[in-house]
């Protein structure tokens, strides 16, 4: 046995008791997918409109995609990994097509052409009488057809028509209104208000109301120890209001409207029509006491009135006869121990009295 253990060679034994390792070193592999761009149509492309491109690996989420036309983005975007169409938007420009996905970007081998559609924007304008003003906009000389622009339906003259923008002007005597425009591809609504203004030759205004006689009718409930021991008691009382108020116009910009020239105060308006020569008051007034936890009184009264025609300029009085015109109060309160609950209603109808106006050179 000795001999055997001797005989045995010494490698083959060292050959059993070990085991055979292999280490191996990955390399990282590169992305290979890689957006590219093979062609485009329509080489010339409108505003607003799709543009349809062509290539590989685009993939199939648009939100991982990104495509710009020059320096514009691109927002609506419908990819199908190796054909897209986009809509060319307002701010694009003549450029280069280039699309970002897999976080690499492709570029186009020829620049798109961008074309401006026809494209009016809102705006909120003020023009005095004759004076010009402007609706701005893209693609303003590619109208089609007769070009048209209103200010509410009155049509208005176009002076001058420029890429970005179009001129017209305020004949004399037209009024404000809501801007359109139309050409033979349909109509552009909503694109703002025109406010034509004009400067006051008056310097004082004077409202005065004249000794107006109200009577106003009391109606007071009350309850003891529940509602079923209720008494009523009615009264009534008389009042006369007198006052004026007077207001300084002098620079003034009377707005021309569709319904005639216009001042307004606080708690007063009054609408002058230069052209059937008629006036239009509203007024109104406001007062009240806060609030306390046993009492409470709140007063409106308001009026309108439309008279028959007056000359303009005014100097004289104009005088307004009042028309159905009242406020009302209501009242709650409790005595100091608690055992009477007070609710009162005043109702007042005016019965008497005018409304002048008065305006001064």
């Amino acid at each position: 046995m000795k001999w055997l253990l001797r005989s045995i060679p010494i490698v083959a034994l060292v050959c059993v008791s070990c085991t055979t390792t292999t280490n191996t070193t990955v390399s990282p592999v590169s992305n290979s997918l890689a957006p590219t761009i093979t062609g485009f149509s329509p080489d010339t492309v409108w505003t607003g409109k799709w543009l349809t491109i062509h290539g590989t690996d685009f993939g199939y989420n648009s939100y991982d995609i990104r495509v710009f036309i020059d320096t514009a983005f691109v927002e609506e975007t419908d990819a199908e990994d190796t054909i897209m169409t986009v809509s060319v938007p307002e701010g694009a420009r003549t450029g280069l097509i280039r699309v970002w996905a897999y976080e690499q970007t492709a570029t186009s081998a020829k620049p798109v052409v961008v074309e401006y559609t026809f494209n009016p924007h809102s705006v909120n304008v003020t023009a005095p009488d004759g004076g010009s003003f402007s609706v701005p906009g893209t693609g303003m000389n590619n109208y089609h057809g007769v070009l048209r622009l209103f200010v509410g339906e009155i049509p208005f003259p176009i002076d001058s028509v420029f890429p970005n923008r179009i001129v017209s002007h305020v004949p004399h005597n037209y009024p404000s209104g809501a801007i359109t425009m139309s050409d033979s591809n349909g109509t552009y609504s909503d694109l703002g208000m025109l406010t034509v203004t004009r400067p006051s030759a008056w310097t004082t205004l004077s409202h005065i109301y004249n000794y107006i006689n109200v009577t106003e009718t009391h109606t007071r409930s009350g309850y003891v120890n529940g509602p079923a021991n209720t008494f009523d008691s009615t009264w009534t009382t008389k009042a006369s209001y007198a006052g004026q108020q007077d207001s300084n116009v002098t620079g003034i910009k009377f707005v021309r409207t569709s319904t005639g020239l216009q001042y307004s105060a606080p708690r007063f308006a009054i609408t002058w029509d230069t052209i059937s020569q008629t006036a239009t008051v509203n007024f109104q007034k406001y007062s009240s006491i806060p609030s306390t936890p046993t009492h409470s009184l709140d007063t409106q009264w308001s009026a309108g009135y439309q008279p028959l025609s007056a000359p303009l300029p005014v100097d004289d009085n104009i005088e307004f006869v009042l028309p159905n015109f009242g406020y009302e109060i209501q009242e709650d309160s409790t005595d100091t121990q608690g055992l009477v609950n007070w609710q009162e209603t005043t109702t007042t109808k005016v019965t008497s009295g005018e409304f002048d106006i008065i305006l001064k050179h």
